[in-house]
């Protein structure tokens, strides 16, 4: 078995660990971008944070890392009563 070390570790898993404890009982979307912020990796693309039915998503722009970006927010059931509309007109 191999002992789990390294900078993935150390940030993504330990240090979120460490942050999800931080916030334990009022953990919200402020705090979960928070927490994306301070362990996203450089390569961090997208960042979705979910708390159905409600998600927020945030992509790269330029040499920013998604978590620091601007997120949009988003309604699961009001995209999916759009959609079902659309294709109750098509």
């Amino acid at each position: 078995m191999e002992l789990p070390q390294g900078s993935a570790y150390e940030i993504r898993y330990r240090r979120h660990g460490e942050l999800v404890q931080k916030f334990y009982g009022a953990l919200d979307a402020e705090s979960a971008k928070t927490i994306a912020r301070e362990i996203a990796p450089p390569s961090n693309i997208q960042s979705v944070i979910y708390a159905f039915p409600e998600f927020w998503v945030a992509n790269t722009q330029g040499d920013l890392r998604a978590a620091e970006t601007e997120y949009v927010a988003f309604n699961f059931e009001e995209l999916a009563a759009s959609e079902n509309r659309r294709r109750r007109l098509n």
